[in-house]
């Protein structure tokens, strides 16, 4: 049976910084994790979580549990934050990926009323590092193919309300995604 891990990110002491008046980051994080793993095993498929109540799991852990998983796939949830003028979904894989996991993520996104974020689909080297990834969900997470997903921005208005109030069809149009990936896959 295929397996996908699920990473509600930040929590405890981490609240993360899409967090704003409406929600803590870590909170819709966990709250979309916890709908995203019923609607896989609804498909019946294996999904796991890297953390299923508000609490702090360090970078290393949660790399090792991702990795230790078993998984082919894992969707790290997220809201992301910058200056309050920025606004939309984004998807990060890693740069040694092939963007065909995150491309069937983006065509479900595009087909909700959150926009994407300029072009949504991106990789990020290390600073001073191009060689390795930016993010340790992408360097330490072994042979498990991993996708950041940035829902929108918390500190955007209209972001702040979409995920506030009507958040479901995100996530749904990401698992739809990655079952439509799973399919190509093989």
């Amino acid at each position: 049976m295929l397996k996908i891990i699920v990473d509600p990110g930040h929590g405890g002491k981490d609240a993360g910084g899409g967090s704003n008046s409406l929600f803590k980051e870590k909170e819709w994080n966990l709250q979309a994790s916890l709908y995203m793993k019923k609607l896989f095993e609804s498909y019946d498929l294996s999904a796991d979580l890297t953390r299923d109540i508000d609490m702090y799991v360090g970078p290393q852990k949660r790399a090792r549990i991702v990795r230790e998983s078993g998984a082919l796939v894992c969707i790290s949830n997220h809201v992301n934050a910058l200056n309050g003028h920025q606004s939309g979904f984004e998807i990060y894989h890693s740069i040694f990926a092939q963007r065909d996991f995150a491309e069937c993520i983006k065509c479900e996104l595009n087909q909700t009323d959150m926009p994407p974020n300029g072009t949504p689909i991106r990789a990020r080297r290390g600073s001073g590092k191009p060689a390795r990834d930016y993010y340790f969900m992408h360097r330490d997470t072994g042979a498990v193919q991993t996708l950041i997903v940035e829902y929108g921005y918390g500190d955007h208005p209209a972001d702040r309300e979409r995920l506030a109030h009507d958040w479901q069809p995100y996530v749904e149009a990401v698992v739809r995604g990655t079952i439509k990936y799973l399919k190509k896959a093989g």
